[in-house]
């Protein structure tokens, strides 16, 4: 079929045959592979106790066991799922139109900003990534500079004359919100308009875990044998010291393994000779729903083909590259407690009052240690109590939760 300049290709049918069909060859006949649609989805979260082992699967337990869970048409190993934007829309700023040496807006003088959205106009009044600056008004309308800028008239909407706008937040990339309006009481014709938030449509796939265990036809010969013969679980032992053992290593007709399917222990399991085959099965399951927990928590987005067969192997993102994706700092060592206070309103300070926002910080002893130290040093001015600025939370409902101690000013 050769190819085509004045319309548009929708439907093409390839030519199939020879001997062996598979998947692949089945979805492209019938053109029916295509990702399952999941529809709008914000977030899902799951969250366990601390602490795990092989048995403690936080994520099957989590999500399977309650019933949490979707399941793919069958052939189909790729999904897609809707997210929509924030109703703030982000306005950045994409060069700065002011000397380096000014103080823009001291004295009530007006400076220019330039963002990369049209939509704004006088008498929209937005917002930069630091709470504790004044506010910005617009005034007019903005002027195109180039493709994806405009620049804009503002003004400090602040009542101190003194006021001025760092240029650390009117630097490229910075981001500004519209939060408000300010007219007067009457003969107003000015009126600030509206922006609507995106709808993101996004792709990912599951992974495929596999475990084998294989047998001579003399080990299968055996274990029937052994089976027949119904041979009793050991009681003999050896003594040592005046102390009674039972072991794999001096007794017959046993071996001694872990327990893989009860939760909460890990004790010894005996596994007798002739029923080894269904407990090597019921092992490689436990071992097989093991390998998909890992990968929900250290799996790496990959896709690639098997070099044997020439098969796609596609391995979805677990949570800790999910959660690095979504916040995660680099820093020199050299982190202060601006840098955390910063990086922390960057995110969503800017976007919610005081009585809208709880913020908890993860982290580990070493990162408690540092914050703990930073604390100090920022308090070394003042009398306090004690130096456990941070501790265990006294609630006993949050037995692993830490709080700040208390400070008094001197």
């Amino acid at each position: 079929m050769s190819n085509r300049r004045t319309a548009l290709q929708t439907v093409e049918r390839k030519s199939f045959g020879g001997s062996s069909y598979d998947s692949f060859g089945w979805s492209s006949m019938f053109r029916t592979y295509k990702p399952a649609q999941l529809g709008i989805k914000s977030a899902q979260l799951f969250s366990s106790e601390l602490g795990s082992h092989i048995v403690n699967k936080k994520f099957t337990y989590y999500t399977v066991a309650k019933g949490n869970m979707y399941t793919l048409p069958g052939g189909v190993d790729d999904y897609e799922w809707n997210v929509v934007g924030d109703a703030d829309v982000d306005f950045r700023i994409t060069e700065i139109l002011v000397p380096t040496t000014a103080q823009p807006g001291k004295g009530n003088t007006t400076f220019k900003i330039a963002l990369d959205r049209d939509w704004l106009h006088e008498p929209a009044i937005i917002k930069g990534e630091n709470a504790n600056l004044p506010l910005l008004k617009v005034l007019g309308h903005g002027k195109q500079r180039s493709a994806n800028s405009w620049e804009y008239e503002v003004e400090l909407q602040t009542g101190d004359a003194a006021a001025w706008y760092p240029l650390a937040y009117l630097q490229p990339g910075m981001r500004f919100i519209r939060v408000s309006t300010s007219v007067s009481d009457e003969l107003n014709t000015k009126y600030a308009g509206d922006a609507f938030g995106e709808m993101l449509k996004l792709q990912g796939w599951v992974g495929n875990f596999g475990n084998k265990a294989e047998f001579t036809d003399k080990f299968i010969r055996l274990e029937i044998s052994a089976r027949e013969g119904k041979n009793p679980a050991p009681t003999s032992g050896y003594s040592v010291g005046g102390k009674n053992y039972k072991d794999g290593a001096i007794g017959v007709g046993y071996m001694y393994t872990q327990k893989l399917s009860t939760s909460g222990t890990n004790d010894k399991e005996v596994i007798e000779q002739g029923v080894f085959i269904p407990k090597i099965e019921a092992r490689l399951r436990e071992r097989t729903i093991m390998d998909r927990e890992m990968n929900c928590e250290f799996g790496q987005l990959q896709k690639t083909v098997d070099r044997d067969s020439g098969r796609p192997i596609k391995v979805p993102a677990g949570w800790r590259q999910i959660v690095k994706e979504g916040h995660y700092r680099e820093h020199n060592g050299a982190l202060t407690l601006s840098d955390v206070y910063q990086y922390i309103s960057n995110i969503f300070i800017t976007r919610k009052s005081f009585g809208d926002r709880m913020i908890k910080i993860a982290t580990g002893e070493a990162g408690l240690e540092m914050l703990h130290n930073m604390i100090a040093a920022e308090a070394s001015q003042f009398q306090y109590v004690d130096t456990l600025h941070i501790r265990d939370a006294q609630s006993p409902m949050h037995a692993y939760s830490k709080e700040y101690g208390k400070l008094i000013a001197a």
